[in-house]
């Protein structure tokens, strides 16, 4: 899980190249935030079904995720 600001100097972008180079289907990726990098995570996350966008939230749902 991620959850903070969506900017590319943060590494986002390396992690989900990573992320997607994983062969184990039964991982997720969830990802909480808002920023620059959003529109390019959202094409990520309709490249990959395991990687979860969830946008901004409050910090309840994010202490909750699962």
């Amino acid at each position: 899980m991620y959850a903070g600001g969506l900017i590319e100097r943060y590494g986002l972008d390396y992690l989900c190249k990573a992320f997607m180079k994983l062969q184990n289907e039964d991982v997720r990726l969830v990802v909480y935030g808002y920023g620059k990098f959003s529109a390019k995570l959202q094409e990520y996350a309709k490249t990959d079904r395991r990687i979860d966008f969830r946008g901004q939230a409050k910090n309840d749902e994010i202490l909750s995720c699962n």
